[in-house]
């Protein structure tokens, strides 16, 4: 479950993620640098970036799994998603998030299941 805390942190910067239910929302984790166990090997991804993207201050702490200082995100929409465990339908909207501890980059997707285009 994605916490709401960090579904907050998100809303300040974008419209997409006000009122998201956590519940309703599902992250995976794309790479890690070797640290997640077990790791989620999530096959191909297909991520359209709509030109909507921000920085989360961290301060060195976790926000959606990710310990950084700088919690990059960018909005956008999937054509698909290729793995065993998750159902992405193509058009689907969500968020492309990224930060990196110590230079170990962890790279996951959150999935909105809210809305659609």
């Amino acid at each position: 479950m994605v916490s709401k805390k960090d579904l907050e942190k998100l809303a300040v910067c974008s419209e997409l993620a006000k009122g998201l239910d956590p519940e309703m929302c599902e992250l995976i984790y794309m790479y890690d640098g070797g640290r997640r166990d077990p790791y989620t090997d999530i096959g191909q991804v297909t991520f359209h970036p709509n030109g909507k993207s921000g920085c989360i201050l961290a301060y060195d702490e976790y926000i959606f799994g990710i310990r950084c200082d700088h919690l990059m995100w960018s909005e956008g929409y999937f054509e698909g998603l290729e793995t065993p465990g998750f159902e992405v339908r193509p058009g689907e909207l969500g968020y492309m998030l990224y930060g990196n501890h110590k230079g170990s980059l962890c790279i996951g997707f959150l999935f909105t299941r809210k809305q659609s285009c």
